[in-house]
């Protein structure tokens, strides 16, 4: 093939990647690959782009990093099966050797059903947090809180999956804001320090547990700074 063929074979190529990408936006895992291919294929060139962050910058109005985070969670979702662009880029966070044990706990404990807040809070556990304390067994069990975050994110997803079907009519942005707000109400709740004004004994401020919250013992005031997480 002469120079002018391959590069009319090249221009037919991008020209095949871009508009897809332009009608096919939501449909990230194929838009991820295909941004793949003009990325690494250089065929951007073709169309008088520079760089793949101009072509991104100049025809998306976004930047090459997030096209490489499209790229990435589209590689993740193939691979590990995610339904979604947010539960894909919040499993590309998570370190590669685990991230199959995440998307398996995540389904073992919501019956299947894969999400990005499951994704990043089983992810926070399996990838390991520092080892806490031998007297940190008298920490008050967050268990309950978890589950009603599990409750939270199968609500989520079932709306999701109505919406298809019987619930066509429902409206997603106020309820999946009303969603996001109750999570946000209760996931930083969750003690984590021994309280620094009473040390554990209960008190007004941890409300008789002897326990606060991360976002509590961060506010505290300057006189108990010299207090660590337990």
């Amino acid at each position: 093939m002469t120079t002018e063929g391959t590069e009319l074979a090249r221009k037919a190529e991008f020209e095949k990647h871009h508009e897809f990408i332009k009608a096919n936006m939501v449909m990230f895992q194929q838009v991820g690959e295909a941004l793949t291919s003009i990325r690494d294929q250089q065929l951007f060139l073709v169309a008088g782009y520079g760089t793949f962050e101009a072509y991104c910058q100049q025809e998306f109005s976004f930047t090459s990093r997030h096209g490489n985070r499209m790229i990435q969670a589209a590689k993740v979702a193939k691979e590990h099966g995610v339904p979604n662009e947010y539960a894909a880029r919040k499993l590309a966070e998570v370190p590669e050797e685990h991230r199959a044990a995440v998307i398996t706990e995540v389904k073992s404990r919501t019956g299947g059903k894969v999400t990005g807040h499951m994704i990043e809070d089983v992810g926070h556990e399996i990838a390991g947090e520092p080892k806490e304390e031998e007297d940190t067994d008298l920490r008050p069990s967050a268990e309950p809180i978890r589950l009603i975050l599990v409750a939270i994110a199968t609500l989520e997803s079932d709306l999701l999956q109505l919406t298809s079907s019987v619930g066509r009519f429902i409206d997603l942005v106020p309820c999946r804001a009303a969603i996001q707000t109750l999570r946000s109400q209760i996931k930083p709740m969750v003690p984590t320090h021994r309280c620094y004004a009473c040390g554990g004994e209960g008190c007004e401020l941890c409300k008789g547990l002897g326990w606060i919250p991360q976002e509590l013992f961060d506010s505290r005031e300057e006189e108990f700074r010299g207090a660590k997480r337990v």
